[in-house]
């Protein structure tokens, strides 16, 4: 029974870290987080790849999977922008090209706060 309480708050866990927009991550869980949705994204859109000059099928499908692929890259920068002790909102930087890589490689490189702040108790876990 133990065990299964354990599997359960470890699955409660992963799905917290992708795809909820509350409390702090540190740069491992953001780095592995996007690394993972990276991978399932491209493995569900495997049968949407284009085959010679056939252009890419844009149905319900394909679009499901970029929407739960965006929500989940947002998910992660919100949680690692209340990290550094900043707004959710600087998430919207991702939208301006260039500016998007930056942020993305500097959150992923630079340290958190250390111990609580405004957003949640330190890091990789949830506010409570």
């Amino acid at each position: 029974m133990n065990q299964v309480r354990q599997s359960q708050t470890k699955i409660s866990n992963v799905i917290w870290v992708v795809f909820g927009f509350d409390g702090r991550i540190s740069r491992e869980p953001y780095w592995l987080g996007f690394l993972l949705v990276s991978l399932l994204a491209s493995i569900a859109l495997t049968p949407y790849r284009p085959q010679g000059d056939e252009q890419v099928m844009m149905d319900a499908g394909f679009l499901v999977i970029l929407c739960v692929a965006l929500w989940s890259e947002l998910a992660l920068v919100v949680k690692r922008l209340h990290d550094r002790g900043l707004s959710g909102w600087f998430a919207a930087l991702l939208f301006v090209p260039l500016l998007n890589l930056v942020v993305f490689i500097v959150l992923g490189l630079l340290p958190g706060e250390k111990g609580p702040n405004a957003f949640g108790p330190a890091p990789n876990t949830r506010k409570p």
